[in-house]
């Protein structure tokens, strides 16, 4: 998120809900997609925004136990808590707000984890012409019908009918006025934008995207979940490197610097199982191999820290529209012995890769002093990894 911008945009997503109509021991924002909850799979999407000046989550204390790693992953995010309501808990990150100096804010469900960055540029873009209030709106397609007991009373046009998706995205003091003054009645309303309403205020729209919907009941949650099983499809891709032993003080592996009494010999700082990594990633999704896009001929790589080219590599992923599901290395070599290193080798890679600690699994193994790594001439390490990959229709 940039510090600077001339006109400053506050994100606010709300997660406090209990999510009741689910009918789930876990809230439905904590629930989890490719193993990254609902919550965590919108914050990347906000932060993702260049134009984004501060970033509040609104949670519940009794999610602690959901929350807890969350909050400890993003420390640039102002975690407050929030209200008996929605309503309340917009109205409680509205007034932490008063603190910052914030012209616009935007305000969103955790609820919709499926919000594009096309859909929010939008909605800022026509928010920074009108300089009031957009959201995003989707036409009704269905025939309406107006019921009493059971009867049809009355066919409704819905010509002039749609609707109403968020984030919504506001100028921070009118709509902050428009809380302040019905604050007695917050409950009375279901969106923010009726709030904003009242003040006599004028609304804009954009298209809205038929995919950004709500998660409300544990039926939305099946259909969409079956959805993208139907639209992603599973792929692996194996990785191998090695690389020599000379006479050194410390080793790197898997991200860490190890002391030993050799290092490995390379053009970057040949982290054997980060490069192995990034084979495997690839090869994932027929990208090449990484002395396609890291050659040791490019002077900018040479003594390279190999998690920046394990980051782009993630990035490359990303754009290829693939999620890491599962990586498993095996590191061939008679020392250093790295089972008191594993842990913070997984730590580093998971939070690298924008994936969790349990995606990653790290093993070693010795040839029995056969061959060039049982002769301590260098270490090799395999990778496997498996990833879903959006099939392109």
């Amino acid at each position: 998120m940039q510090k600077k911008i001339n006109k400053s945009l506050a994100g606010i997503i709300l997660a406090s809900g209990s999510g009741s109509r689910m009918k789930r021991t876990t809230p439905k924002q904590y629930l989890l997609i490719n193993n990254i909850s609902l919550l965590e799979i919108n914050i990347e999407i906000f932060f993702s925004l260049p134009y984004l000046t501060y970033l509040i989550v609104v949670i519940s204390k009794k999610h602690f136990r959901f929350y807890k790693a969350i909050k400890k992953k993003y420390k640039n995010v102002f975690f407050i808590e929030g209200g008996k309501s929605r309503q309340e808990s917009a109205f409680n990150a509205l007034n932490f707000l008063k603190k910052f100096t914030c012209e616009y804010v935007m305000i969103h469900d955790a609820a919709r984890p499926f919000v594009s960055k096309e859909l929010i540029d939008n909605l800022y873009g026509k928010l920074l012409k009108v300089r009031t209030a957009v959201v995003p709106v989707v036409k009704i397609q269905d025939t309406i019908k107006f019921c009493e007991k059971n009867k049809v009373t009355k066919d409704i046009n819905r010509n002039n009918l749609f609707l109403t998706q968020t984030p919504q995205l506001f100028e921070y003091k009118t709509l902050y006025k428009a809380y302040l003054h019905n604050e007695k009645i917050l409950n009375n309303f279901t969106d923010d934008a009726q709030i904003f309403a009242k003040g006599n205020s004028i609304i804009h729209t954009v298209k809205g995207d038929i995919d950004n919907t709500k998660i409300t009941t544990n039926k939305d949650w099946i259909n969409k979940i079956n959805m993208m099983k139907e639209n992603f499809t599973t792929k692996i891709g194996h990785g191998f490197d090695t690389h020599k032993l000379i006479k050194g003080k410390k080793i790197t592996l898997f991200g860490i610097r190890i002391p030993h009494k050799f290092k490995l010999l390379g053009h970057s700082d040949a982290d054997v199982g980060v490069h192995a990594i990034i084979d495997a990633l690839l090869g994932s999704c027929s990208l090449g191999d990484i002395g396609k896009h890291f050659p040791d001929t490019e002077k900018k790589i040479k003594g390279i820290n190999s998690l920046k080219m394990l980051s782009k590599t993630q990035k490359l992923l990303s754009d290829a529209k693939a999620n890491i599901s599962h990586i498993d290395c095996t590191l061939v070599g008679e020392s250093p012995k790295i089972a008191k290193y594993t842990d913070k080798m997984c730590i580093k890679l998971a939070k690298t890769l924008k994936t969790q600690k349990e995606n990653i699994s790290i093993k070693a193994t010795t040839t029995e002093g056969l061959g060039f790594t049982g002769r301590k001439e260098g270490i090799s390490c395999y990778c496997v990894a498996t990833i879903k990959q959006e099939k392109k229709i």
